[in-house]
């Protein structure tokens, strides 16, 4: 029997192949559920300065950098990026490359909503001393993780490479 660490490993793991699978190249890639976009970047050179709207992000593989203002947060595969207002941010993946992108997914949301994810998968920040900016770097959890996988796996590619809903049928 799996303990939680192990299964929040093999959750990530799983949802790595899924971004990787269903991104295929670098880039921001919306998907047919209108707030979920994958992110693949293999070769982030230079930080990437915008306003980051309110949304989830949780990072399949690899590690971010992102300031606000003076202040800089790091988060990768155990954390994720919970953003509550719109913040000018200046941002780029560490160390990605074609063998180790980094990928993640983000879910536009709005604020309300992220809080209620936050509250209902037991998500709340440890301390609030940095949260007053309106973003903030948390733990991630299985159950969060497991919705994310789930969330992913809807999106299907069909033989032209378009986003499906279902998978396709074979006739």
């Amino acid at each position: 029997m799996l303990d939680e660490a192990q299964k929040t490993y093999f959750k990530q793991l799983e949802l790595a192949k899924l971004v990787e699978k269903f991104s295929g190249e670098d880039g921001d890639h919306p998907t047919p559920i209108p707030s979920l976009h994958l992110v693949r970047d293999s070769h982030s050179e230079v930080p990437i300065c915008r306003i980051q709207k309110p949304s989830l992000c949780i990072v399949a593989q690899g590690e971010k950098v992102i300031m606000l203002a003076d202040e800089r947060y790091q988060y990768g595969v155990s954390d994720y990026l919970a953003v509550s207002l719109d913040v000018p941010i200046t941002g780029r993946a560490t160390q990605p490359s074609p063998e180790a992108p980094y990928l993640a997914i983000r879910l536009d949301l709005e604020a309300n909503q992220i809080f209620q994810i936050m509250k209902e998968t037991e998500l709340l920040p440890s301390s609030t001393n940095r949260y007053h900016k309106g973003l903030f770097v948390g733990k991630m959890n299985n159950a969060l993780l497991d919705a994310a996988v789930r969330l992913v796996g809807l999106s299907f590619r069909d033989a032209e490479g378009h986003f499906v809903t279902c998978p396709p049928r074979h006739t």
